[in-house]
């Protein structure tokens, strides 16, 4: 209430009834521990003081966490957390009444915003929070609403498993031999080497002939074949014969 002169043995004007978040206002009183009621009919005859009194509602304001209310946050994750607050009456001025965030009794430098009231905890505030529970209390002046979060460990690397699967009995078996119809020849498989036998052999060096030689199949260990040759002679006394010689052939 703004200080007033007035004349003596004049009233004091009523002055408007003040507003206090949380609490009702009672009345004016003469005295400090508002007991007596402040009489405004009554002239003023010497310096007064006039107090307000107030009763505190039984029913606080009541805040409601449409967000984040009970979460969890992984560490390493580099994420935000988000907390939305609605006030059960007149909403839009909400923000208006938020007075700080603390986590575990400990107020905490957030990110706090209008509609409703928006409260964000940064990465770099949720690492320094230990592994477990945490309560998270935003408080207004005619209340507070409270959230519950807990901080996890990171999660391990992903490591690939090289467990093969299990076999499928429908698959086809690669141990099967082919059939020869499809069998295609492997570029990269070199020839079998022949021992002398096959068509790949290679030509022998042939011998140059040699002249006619009795002994000569048996130095060679192996029989020549034999060319018998007729050649007509005539014989003395007329009568007709042959001669018969031989000749090596070649192998």
């Amino acid at each position: 209430m703004a200080a007033q002169t007035v004349a003596e043995n004049k009233t004091v004007t009523k002055p408007k009834d003040p507003e206090k978040e949380g609490f009702t206002f009672t009345g004016w009183f003469a005295d400090s521990e508002c007991k007596t009621a402040y009489d405004f009919t009554r002239p003023v005859t010497t310096d007064i003081t006039v107090y307000a009194g107030w009763k505190e509602k039984e029913n606080p304001m009541a805040y409601t966490i449409i967000e984040g209310a009970d979460g969890t946050w992984e560490k390493d994750s580099r994420k935000s957390y988000t907390i939305r607050v609605r006030r059960s009456e007149d909403d839009g001025k909400c923000f208006d009444h938020y007075r700080g965030t603390f986590v575990d009794g400990k107020q905490t430098t957030v990110y706090a915003a209008s509609g409703s009231t928006i409260v964000i905890l940064s990465p770099d505030s949720l690492e320094k929070l230990t592994v477990g529970a945490h309560t998270v209390t935003i408080r207004f002046d005619d209340g507070e609403a409270v959230a519950y979060l807990t901080i996890r460990e990171a999660a391990p690397p992903f490591v690939p498993d090289d467990t093969e699967p299990p076999a499928d009995p429908d698959a086809p078996d690669d141990s099967e031999t082919p059939d020869d119809s499809k069998k295609q020849d492997d570029p990269e498989t070199p020839d079998t080497p022949d021992d002398g036998d096959g068509p790949n052999a290679p030509d022998e060096p042939v011998a140059p002939d040699e002249p006619d030689d009795p002994g000569a199949s048996d130095r060679r260990g192996g029989s020549p074949l034999l060319w018998l040759i007729a050649i007509p002679v005539v014989l003395a006394g007329g009568g007709a014969g042959f001669l018969l010689g031989r000749k090596r052939g070649r192998k």
